[in-house]
C-alpha cells in the first residue's frame, strides 16, 4: 500500500524539508525493529512529484512524500461497525477489536517490543484499524507515528473525535501514552 503525503497549508517551498525526510527514514528504521504483528510494516519512504493528470507534467510546486507499507487484507473496524448497533451477538467481537488495538498500542509503547524506541501511533480511530482474518486488528496509517520523547509536534495532526482534550487544546505539544488510552476509549465507544 502506498500513502501519499502532500505539503500542509503554509508549508515551506522546499517541503518536505530535510528534517522531515530524516524523521520518516528514522520511522522506517524504527518500524523494522518493532516486534508487533498488529502494526503495519513500513518498507520505505520516498519524496517526489505529486501525481498529475495524464499528459501533463508535474509543476514545480508539485511535491509529495510516499509511505510504502505492506498491504493488509481486511475491512476496517469503521466499515464493520458503522451504522450497526452492538448486540449481544456482536459485542464479544467488538470488544476483541478494542483489546487487540490495546495490545498493538502496548507493543508500540514498550521499550522491549520497540527495540528501545517507545512510540505513539497518535491517530487511533476505526478507519485506521483493519481486521485481518489471521492477525486480528492491525494498526495502519502510521504517518502520525512518533517516538514518545519526540517532543514538540509542528504539524499537530489529530482526528478530533478520537483525540484527548489536552491534545485538542494544544495539538503541537508532546503527547503521552495517556492520549493513546483516551483514543482507545473513543474507539471502544464507537
Amino acid at each position: 500500500a502506498v500513502k501519499r503525503l502532500g505539503p500542509r497549508p503554509g508549508a515551506r517551498p522546499d517541503w518536505p524539508p530535510e528534517d522531515e525526510r530524516q524523521r520518516w527514514q528514522d520511522r522506517t528504521g524504527l518500524l523494522r525493529h518493532v516486534r508487533s504483528d498488529p502494526v503495519v510494516a513500513l518498507y520505505e519512504v520516498l519524496a517526489g512529484p505529486s501525481p498529475h493528470p495524464a499528459g501533463k507534467g508535474a509543476g514545480e510546486e508539485a511535491r509529495a512524500a510516499y509511505l510504502v507499507m505492506e498491504w493488509v487484507e481486511g475491512d476496517t473496524v469503521s466499515r464493520l461497525c458503522r451504522d450497526r448497533p452492538a448486540t449481544r451477538d456482536t459485542i464479544g467481537a467488538r470488544l476483541g477489536y478494542v483489546a487487540q488495538a490495546a495490545a498493538a498500542l502496548s507493543d508500540l509503547a514498550s521499550a522491549t517490543r520497540s527495540a528501545g524506541n517507545p512510540s505513539l501511533h497518535r491517530d487511533i480511530q476505526p478507519s485506521n484499524c483493519i481486521v485481518n482474518h489471521e492477525r486480528g486488528v492491525v494498526l495502519i496509517d502510521i504517518s502520525t507515528l512518533r517516538l514518545v520523547d519526540d517532543g514538540f509536534d509542528p504539524a499537530g495532526f489529530h482526528t478530533p473525535q478520537y483525540t484527548a482534550p489536552e491534545a485538542l487544546a494544544a495539538p503541537q505539544h508532546p503527547r503521552t501514552t495517556a492520549t493513546e488510552v483516551y483514543a482507545l476509549g473513543a474507539l471502544a465507544a464507537f
